[in-house]
């Protein structure tokens, strides 16, 4: 089977702090496919605390707890699938992120949870190691790194804040790109947003906060902000709609830069959204990880017409990024 399909080619030229980006179209035929059923589930660590055995618990439209295991329907969008919760484990979902590994594997991860900070608590964090068999279609776990927090690096309090281990939840991290470094990961996450870093064992070690030309770069679910007691006083300040965060996330062929790209615009003060050539532009963000600090530059990358977001973000070469 032979598809065409169109491809945006970022081009790491300046031009008024424009990323240039051509649409072209590349044949592609379907060599293979491989799949990873939706009902995959994995035990949670045998040190997780009880409340992490089972995954799912408050996935009812009013966040109740429900503890009878296969209770509830799954659903994508209004349809009723074959997908129960809660499970008896934590459920190894789509991939948001993924990277080509010289050994043949990926590695990849898992969203934050069932959709929203507030129904996932207790969706436990974790990372993939992967195998592709093109030829029997089957997606082989070779790994998985679960997230945690011993050593309290979390700058806010963690879901599972008062437990021995400390293990991170979809309530403290919106975890989305994956960049594997000889250390442990790079992770671009969406609730700051923020870069995360973990070792190899998924230990938490860095979590570093976004800005862009000196302002802070926030989101509604950004645990720095509180609503004010008192409804007549002014809303928290925040300048990157919910989920827009570090959807996607290259590192250089050198490994000494990331470039974080936001899954969303930025909006200026007068409410609209960064522009470039016309139309939205997304921001992608340089950071030096030696020094692990941004390094002041930015592009801005126009999305297509009528395109709303992107997806996953990688070099190609020196200069070239899909």
């Amino acid at each position: 089977m032979t598809k065409t399909f169109l491809a945006s080619v970022f081009v790491s030229a300046l031009l008024a702090g424009t990323a240039l980006a051509d649409d072209k179209e590349f044949p592609a035929k379907l060599a293979g496919q491989a799949i990873l059923p939706a009902n995959t589930v994995t035990a949670a660590p045998t040190d997780a605390p009880e409340f992490l055995k089972t995954s799912g618990k408050f996935t009812t439209p009013d966040r109740k707890r429900t503890e009878k295991l296969g209770s509830i329907d799954g659903k994508d969008g209004v349809r009723v699938t074959d997908v129960k919760l809660p499970f008896n484990g934590q459920p190894i979902q789509g991939f948001s992120g993924i990277k080509a590994m010289a050994d043949g594997t990926f590695w990849t991860l898992s969203d934050n949870g069932f959709g929203s900070k507030a129904n996932s608590s207790d969706a436990m964090l974790f990372l993939h190691q992967v195998k592709f068999d093109w030829a029997t279609n089957k997606v082989d776990v070779v790994k998985n790194i679960f997230l945690s927090d011993p050593n309290k690096i979390a700058p806010f309090p963690i879901a599972m804040e008062g437990s021995d281990k400390r293990y991170l939840t979809g309530a403290d991290f919106d975890i989305e790109s994956i960049q594997p470094v000889a250390d442990g990961f790079w992770l671009g996450e969406e609730f700051g947003p923020y870069l995360i870093k973990v070792d190899m064992l998924g230990q938490l070690t860095d979590v570093v906060a976004t800005t862009v030309d000196g302002k802070k770069v926030t989101s509604p679910d950004n645990p720095t902000l509180s609503m004010p007691a008192n409804p007549a006083a002014k809303m928290p300040v925040f300048n990157l709609k919910r989920s827009g965060g570090y959807e996607g996330m290259a590192m250089s062929k050198d490994g000494q830069k990331l470039y974080g790209l936001l899954e969303g615009p930025l909006f200026l003060d007068d409410g609209k959204v960064e522009q470039a050539d016309g139309r939205t532009a997304l921001r992608v963000i340089e950071f030096d990880v030696a020094s692990k600090s941004w390094t002041g530059r930015s592009w801005l990358y126009p999305l297509s017409e009528k395109g709303v977001a992107i997806g996953d973000f990688n070099m190609l070469d020196a200069t070239t990024a899909l």
